[in-house]
């Protein structure tokens, strides 16, 4: 009895490593057929994929500012403004209010956003690559 203890302990325990390690693991992203990557990886938090912000938007050609006394990031350029607050599921774009799924955060001294809103609101397409684990962006402005 001992050893079938042992065995299913063994088990479960195996089992519990294996699925941390897969939560564990970064997705990549791919932006106009390239993979691209920072220097801090993206991480998935509640079905949703979070990326350090300055990262995203400027590989999209966008400024990023940080107010530290309103803890609010703001993204600029071309014909849209986003303000996004840290901790709070409420973000601005073009001045009007929206709801996010999830909020910005700040993780290791760096801003993370949800890589789907900021993306699509900079006019990207985002696509999930389940199979591959990967977030697909395609910047919508420019012609093939």
């Amino acid at each position: 009895m001992k050893k079938v203890k042992s065995i299913l302990f063994s088990l479960i325990l195996l089992i519990f490593i294996s699925s941390n390690v897969i939560a564990a693991k970064s997705p990549e992203i791919q932006y106009n057929g390239k993979i691209i990557k920072s220097d801090v990886a993206p991480f998935i938090r509640d079905n949703r994929t979070l990326v350090p912000i300055r990262f995203i938007s400027e590989t999209l050609g966008y400024e990023v500012s940080w107010d530290n006394n309103e803890r609010l990031v703001s993204v600029k350029g071309k014909d849209t403004q986003i303000e996004l607050k840290i901790d709070s599921k409420k973000a601005k774009v073009k001045g009007s209010n929206v709801e996010l799924d999830a909020p910005a955060l700040i993780k290791d001294n760096r801003t993370f956003v949800p890589l789907r809103f900021v993306a699509e609101n900079l006019n990207a397409e985002v696509k999930w690559d389940k199979e591959n684990f990967k977030v697909i962006i395609n910047d919508t402005t420019k012609t093939s």
